[in-house]
């Protein structure tokens, strides 16, 4: 695969929307390791197709779409300044490792790169509670969806945001090794939630990590938790 057939068959965009067969996937993805500029590219494609679903979201979209021309660009700017917070852990694994994103904000963002995976198939709960043994067991499904993360902070922190690791603890080299998410700050109902792509993983154990992060954007303690894939 070179840059002309990328262009000439639109690969980028069949990419991000799940349309390409995975033998074309998989060279697409060895191109972009190779060849690290076209990581801007997708970025600024994610960023902006980001920006209008938040829009169609709030029902803004359409309104915009019939205002005077020169008024047009403030929301596209502020809907390119939230998707880039929103998909900054998501191009940060990707830019790493050219690897599928494993992370996600809502199954939306994951059936955006994985189409048919948005269903949920499992929700766990991951808070600290006395005399907890720490491991939380996930069960692996069957078929291709998502797995919800629900994790309580033990130090909630109105003004802050969150970032989300996940990272394989017993060194086996199949599935993912480690992946990374600005997950944002805490929802009404306490908990900051996340979305993870269950072909991703493999049986063993991972490690997530809550980091809060002030608006100065120094760290703070993370939380951490185990969860057994099996």
């Amino acid at each position: 695969m070179d840059r002309t057939q990328i262009d000439a068959e639109q690969v980028v965009a069949r990419y991000l929307a799940g349309r390409l067969p995975a033998t074309e996937s998989d060279a697409f993805e060895r191109y972009v390791s190779e060849h690290p500029e076209i990581c801007n590219e997708l970025e600024q494609t994610l960023k902006f197709r980001e920006g209008l679903a938040r829009l169609r979201e709030r029902g803004e979209l359409d309104a915009l779409l019939q205002e005077p021309r020169p008024r047009r660009w403030l929301p596209y700017a502020a809907a390119a300044a939230l998707a880039f917070v929103a998909l900054g852990g998501v191009l940060w694994v990707q830019q790493r490792s050219s690897a599928p994103a494993v992370l996600f904000l809502s199954p939306g963002d994951l059936a955006s790169h994985h189409p048919g995976a948005q269903v949920i198939l499992g929700s766990y709960v991951l808070a600290r509670t006395r005399g907890s043994g720490g491991i939380t067991d996930v069960r692996l499904p069957s078929r291709a969806g998502t797995i919800e993360l629900r994790i309580l902070p033990s130090d909630a922190t109105p003004d802050a945001r969150y970032r989300i690791t996940l990272e394989r603890l017993d060194g086996r080299p199949d599935g993912v090794r480690k992946a990374q998410l600005d997950a944002g700050s805490i929802a009404p109902d306490g908990y900051v939630t996340v979305y993870v792509d269950s072909e991703r993983l493999t049986q063993g154990d991972y490690e997530i990590s809550l980091i809060p992060v002030s608006p100065r954007g120094a760290t703070g303690n993370a939380d951490r938790f185990v969860i057994r894939v099996q």
